[in-house]
């Protein structure tokens, strides 16, 4: 990846940034964003450079860090990249719950519900609200 795909990348990600961190109530939390162009050496589910995504949560002191892995992420298509941006910041919110700094498969499986789950609930309000337009324009 070049430099001019890896900056469009690194934008697209800072857009979800915008779009996600402060409606979902993370606003307050203190959250880095890493962009690798290279897979992390200790990769999380042992899958070196499969990864799209990975969350350190330290919710003690209301900090994280979510580092992408941008070589994975260019493969992705946008939908499935924005998908796994919320995911990631789901695991913000459930690292809480965890036992022994161990990520689960099932807090991987609830991650993911429940990043589909605010995905669904955007668009059904971006769907509503063309609705109203619509019939605004009507009347």
């Amino acid at each position: 990846m070049n430099d001019k795909e890896f900056d469009a990348l690194r934008k697209k990600l800072q857009c979800y940034i915008t779009r996600w961190v402060k409606p979902l109530g993370l606003g307050w939390w203190r959250l880095h964003f890493i962009y690798n162009r290279e897979p992390e050496e200790d990769d999380f589910h042992g899958s070196k450079g499969e990864t799209a995504g990975r969350c350190i949560a330290n919710w003690q002191y209301k900090e994280a860090t979510i580092t992408f892995n941008m070589s994975t992420c260019a493969a992705m298509k946008e939908l499935d990249m924005e998908r796994m941006f919320v995911h990631e910041l789901m695991h913000v919110f459930l690292n809480e719950a965890r036992q022994r700094d161990i990520v689960t498969d099932r807090e991987e499986s609830v991650a993911t519900q429940l990043a589909s789950a605010f995905m669904w609930h955007r668009d059904a309000v971006l769907a509503e609200g063309k609705k109203l337009v619509k019939a605004k324009v009507k009347a």
